[in-house]
């Protein structure tokens, strides 16, 4: 099978492929030209990418928002950009997004509910919260959602009108 045949002269990329059809070689040389335009010279392996607005750590794009709504409605509006609410994988990830955030005291939705009083705290990817990953700060108050504030999640009322963190895999280019 022949694949695409790149030659790089001047700045200029050429593609072409006779066994896979103009469409298919139209697409690698697209994907070839971001590539080459956006990814930091020397990363043969390629990189990964986030919309315009949206921060990069390791391989998940993060949004943080100045809005303020309920968990749902906030939930909702991730989802409309194709993301969720965060999910995070460690404490490194919320201490990155600490950071990022640099209004440690606001509060801030994230993909975790107990959907009835006496249930399990459940992320949004359907696992459970692992108290020993995870501390959640007053676990038996009345809210039924989880926030973000500073370096601790804790649970608020989920008609609170609070910003929201979404996040969603990088685009490998």
């Amino acid at each position: 099978m022949s694949w695409l045949l790149v030659e790089r002269h001047q700045g200029a990329v050429g593609c072409g492929n006779a066994s896979q059809g103009q469409s298919f070689a139209t697409l690698g040389c697209t994907h070839l030209g971001l590539r080459t335009s956006l990814c930091p010279p020397g990363d043969g392996g390629g990189c990964e990418l986030c919309p315009v607005g949206w921060t990069l750590h390791g391989r998940k794009c993060f949004w943080v928002t100045s809005k303020s709504s309920s968990w749902r409605e906030s939930r909702e509006n991730c989802s409309h950009q194709r993301a969720q609410l965060l999910v995070p994988e460690d404490q490194g990830e919320l201490d990155f997004l600490n950071r990022v955030i640099q209004k440690p005291t606001r509060y801030f939705w994230i993909g975790l509910s107990q959907p009835s009083v006496g249930m399990a705290w459940t992320w949004l990817d359907g696992s459970r919260l692992d108290q020993s990953r995870f501390n959640l700060s007053t676990p038996n108050a009345s809210g039924a959602c989880g926030a973000l504030r500073e370096d601790r999640i804790i649970s608020e009322t989920c008609g609170s009108a609070l910003a929201w963190i979404c996040q969603k895999e990088a685009v490998l280019l």
